[in-house]
């Protein structure tokens, strides 16, 4: 997977951070507001969010259909 990837970034950096933290990194690497990334959790837009053994905090994948329709409703 591409370096330059948010979605990476976001998944790299999510290692020994508490989940709200992790909210915070991954909506300022996704470029996506704090408030609208909430709202795609709650859409059911997250496909996992689990604790990995081993590691402090949660691995959380959002799936690119929901990314998409996000992006087109924000240029609306």
């Amino acid at each position: 997977m591409s370096e330059n990837n948010p979605l990476e970034l976001i998944r790299q950096s999510w290692k020994d951070v508490e989940p709200t933290v992790v909210l915070k990194r991954a909506s300022a690497l996704s470029g996506i507001g704090e408030r609208e990334l909430r709202r795609l959790i709650e859409e059911g837009a997250v496909l996992a969010s689990q604790n990995r053994p081993g590691v402090k905090g949660s691995t959380l994948r959002i799936s690119k259909e929901s990314l998409i329709r996000y992006r087109a409703e924000t240029i609306r």
